[in-house]
């Protein structure tokens, strides 16, 4: 009946035999949500001045509780360029570099919460558990930025992050470069991150 009643409203849709997929009623819902456009709005133009000067794919990427989720997206000018992720993408945070710089934001007991939550997710993403994890959080905050090489969910992509500045009654943010290649030399990833801080500091507080 619950069923039945979802899809007389547009909440969901029968696609095959038991199977449901979101229906038109929720997805217009979702638009009416002013939440995300008032975010994408200020941060947009980081996005593009970032994608300028690197020539690369850039992201905004939200948490949404366990998860991070892909909410925008600028394409770089590189003849070149990384897409990994689509607009609305998710996945458990700690798993890509967005995702762990926003893991790395938060605090220890939040941190240890999620890690204990999401540790049958890691495992189907190169085999991360838990302590890998942790061990990445650690480095980035050492460091001051979110690196990820090599993954089966950016084959042949280098992803570069950090944390946007956050307040109490806001949703956590992480700026995202994606690049072509294996490795960013050392020089390279100094030059993203004091270019990112100063970028990042232009953006009008709320």
């Amino acid at each position: 009946r619950i069923l039945k009643s979802l899809v007389d409203d547009r909440m969901i849709i029968q696609v095959e035999g038991r199977r449901y997929a979101i229906g038109p009623l929720a997805a217009e819902l979702g638009l009416a949500f002013r939440g995300n456009i008032d975010v994408t709005a200020r941060w947009r133009p980081l996005l593009e001045s970032v994608g300028r000067i690197t020539g690369d794919t850039v992201y905004l990427i939200e948490r949404g509780g366990l998860d991070a989720v892909v909410l925008d997206r600028v394409d770089g000018t590189s003849a070149i360029r990384a897409i990994p992720f689509e607009i609305g993408q998710r996945n458990p945070l700690g798993v890509g570099t967005g995702s762990l710089a926003i893991l790395a934001s938060l605090d220890d007991g939040e941190v240890d919460h999620i890690l204990a939550s999401n540790d049958k997710e890691y495992r189907m993403h190169d085999g991360l558990d838990r302590q890998r994890v942790k061990t990445m959080v650690e480095r980035t905050r050492r460091v001051g930025y979110a690196l990820t090489l090599k993954t089966s969910l950016m084959p042949g992509v280098t992803g570069f992050s950090m944390a946007l500045p956050h307040a109490h009654d806001q949703v956590h943010l992480a700026v995202s470069i994606a690049s072509v290649g294996n490795v960013i030399p050392a020089d390279k990833r100094q030059f993203l991150k004091h270019m990112l801080a100063k970028e990042i500091s232009r953006v009008r507080p709320n």
